[in-house]
């Protein structure tokens, strides 16, 4: 819901559409690089599960390599750039803690 009207704000061509001999790896999308939706929704489901589970560091930690792994992917599949990695964290991060701060400003009555 956020990421689609900011690449229509932000519409940048991808590297492989501008940069010759950029080699591309799966599907070739046509629509904004920027910001990265997979990075975006990977950084708001890592920020969900660190703040869900709090008390899980370690796997919060692991998964964050995951997260760092596939902006790189991404970079190196000819899909993005730096930039547009950077904006899919900063969006993610973003996203989820609106998420949390609502979560936190409503309260729910416990019927017994």
């Amino acid at each position: 819901m956020v990421n689609i009207p900011i690449k229509l704000f932000f519409f940048r061509e991808r590297p492989y559409e501008i940069l010759e001999g950029v080699r591309t790896l799966g599907h070739l999308w046509s629509n904004s690089s920027f910001p990265s939706g997979h990075i975006a929704s990977s950084m708001a489901a890592l920020v969900m599960l660190a703040y869900l589970f709090k008390d899980q560091l370690k796997w919060i930690v692991f998964l964050s390599f995951f997260v760092l792994f596939l902006g790189f992917a991404r970079i190196y599949a000819g899909m993005h750039y730096p930039l547009d990695v950077l904006g899919g964290i900063i969006v993610g991060s973003f996203s989820a803690a609106t998420i949390i701060w609502l979560d936190k400003q409503i309260k729910f009555s416990k019927k017994t």
